[in-house]
């Protein structure tokens, strides 16, 4: 890992009641999705940035000091589908936890979580907090 990211959130000691303190990346093509998870996620403590676009998200890692510590990814975008730019992601930052939107109720073991459409707020907070313990042991 680069010395000029910071050490993912998951690496380190994090209450795992709350979101305080984690950089979510949420990549979505829809403003009132977007929204929605902004609002839940911030209520939480989490520090959240929105791309509406697959290739912003994409561009986002280009940047020598962008960085979060998981990504919520909408798996229909009309720029790019969701595992299509899941997998650019994880050419810059392969340890990053990725999380599936879909209205499917299954995704394939690419990605490390999934919450389906619609979003309830406790499903998508245990399971960034799962994601994210799993990952710190």
């Amino acid at each position: 890992m680069a010395a000029y990211l910071q050490k993912p959130l998951f690496m380190t000691d994090f209450d795992v009641h709350s979101l305080k303190g984690i950089r979510i990346l949420i990549i979505d093509d829809s403003d009132m999705m977007i929204q929605f998870l902004q609002l839940i996620l911030e209520k939480k403590g989490a520090i959240v940035i929105a791309k509406e676009d697959a290739f912003d998200g994409i561009d986002f890692f280009h940047s020598k000091t962008a960085d979060c510590d998981i990504v919520l990814m909408d798996m229909q975008l009309p720029s790019m589908d969701g595992h299509t730019a899941a997998r650019e992601i994880r050419k810059f930052r392969s340890y990053l936890p990725i999380i599936a939107i879909s209205a499917d109720d299954s995704i394939d073991s690419f990605f490390d979580g999934h919450v389906q459409k619609p979003v309830e707020a406790n499903s998508l907070y245990a399971e960034i907090l799962r994601i994210l313990k799993q990952r710190q042991q």
